[in-house]
């Protein structure tokens, strides 16, 4: 569970008085809070992995990263969420030198998976079709497995 900002939290609760005349709102109201987890891939050369950032981040926490790192004013930010969420500079080691090589993809439990179809269009290459290609659920169904690697537990700092 996201962490929920205490009742009454400025900017971070549903306050419309008449909710209820809003279409699709449901009648809902209370906190914002931060949403789902999702995970985030940071590519930098700063940032070299595999490595795995366990911090709370939300999507401010970009506009935070930059406020971190350029001195820029995030006035959009509430007190709560500011204090709740990361700024993502635990992602980034700025005390090394920048590491300008590209990533080394040839892995080979990547190599080792099945290319679906439906991916294998790219808008890059500019192979997406109009019609999609629907996807076929695997089966069996099974859970899938958090992969291991190294963590860093500690923020890297401000920049």
């Amino acid at each position: 569970m996201p962490p929920t900002p205490p009742p009454g939290t400025p900017g971070e609760f549903v306050t419309v008085p008449d909710i209820d005349s809003v279409p699709g709102s449901g009648g809902i109201r209370g906190p914002i809070g931060l949403g789902f987890r999702v995970p985030c891939l940071v590519i930098s050369p700063y940032s070299r992995g595999p490595l795995m950032v366990h911090d709370t981040f939300d999507h401010t926490s970009t506009l935070k990263l930059i406020r971190a790192r350029f001195g820029v004013p995030v006035p959009n930010l509430t007190a709560w969420r500011d204090a709740t969420v990361g700024d993502m500079t635990s992602t980034f080691n700025f005390a090394a030198p920048p590491n300008p090589s590209k990533p080394n993809l040839d892995h080979p439990r990547l190599n080792a998976l099945p290319k679906l179809p439906q991916c294998v269009p790219n808008a890059v290459l500019g192979t997406v079709t109009k019609t999609a290609i629907p996807y076929r659920v695997p089966f069996p169904q099974s859970m899938p497995t958090q992969e291991t690697a190294p963590t860093r537990g500690i923020p890297s700092g401000l920049c």
